[in-house]
């Protein structure tokens, strides 16, 4: 584990290193765990790891859903706000 005195940005790391390992398989599923990991650094203001993790959302549900899907269209929408 991270031991006892982690913070919660070593959290998020952490957790966002497992990601492809733990949902190999389930891309929308990792999909929506990047969006929300993409929120938390977006509002702790680490946006370049945040822009790494909308990039790969929105990659995953354009494959997966197609550009004109509710979820495609949300996650263009969150990239696209990172650059206001």
């Amino acid at each position: 584990g991270l031991g006892r005195n982690v913070t919660m940005r070593e959290v998020m790391l952490s957790s966002r290193d497992a990601i492809p390992k733990k949902f190999k398989d389930k891309p929308l599923i990792e999909a929506l765990v990047r969006i929300t990991l993409a929120r938390s650094f977006e509002a702790s203001g680490e946006s370049k790891i945040a822009l790494e993790d909308f990039e790969k959302c929105l990659a995953l549900r354009e494959k997966n859903l197609g550009n004109r899907h509710v979820d495609t269209i949300q996650a263009r929408l969150a990239l696209a706000n990172i650059y206001e």
